[in-house]
């Protein structure tokens, strides 16, 4: 966990309480089966408003199937709240998920 202090008399343009935690976890669910999840918290309080927070979550599941296989998946999630618009939640990329005509659609707070 990390927390810091944002105020005007250091430089900056505001007074925020900064915060950025995380939490990873990985348990051998059996000699070939193999589970990792992680969880994690980032962004700021202004005034009591969280601001430009992100909330993410992971799971990942490997099975080792021979010598030669691996069956992988992954399932992750992110929630944004109050974000500020240099720090988007971007759906496609490099996930490989298509949901949208374009490879790329950015949250933005507005529709379509």
């Amino acid at each position: 966990m990390r927390l810091g202090w944002s105020d005007p008399a250091l430089g900056a343009d505001r007074s925020a309480l900064m915060l950025a935690a995380g939490l990873d976890h990985g348990a051998a669910l059996s000699d070939r089966v193999t589970l990792l999840s992680g969880v994690g918290v980032g962004g700021r309080v202004e005034s009591g408003v969280f601001r430009n927070t992100l909330v993410g979550g992971a799971l990942r599941y490997y099975d080792k199937q021979s010598d030669h296989f691996l069956f992988f998946t992954t399932l992750e999630g992110t929630y944004g709240r109050h974000l500020d618009l240099d720090n988007q939640v971007l759906l496609g990329g490099d996930n490989g998920l298509r949901a949208t005509r374009s490879a790329t659609r950015a949250a933005t707070g507005g529709c379509c």
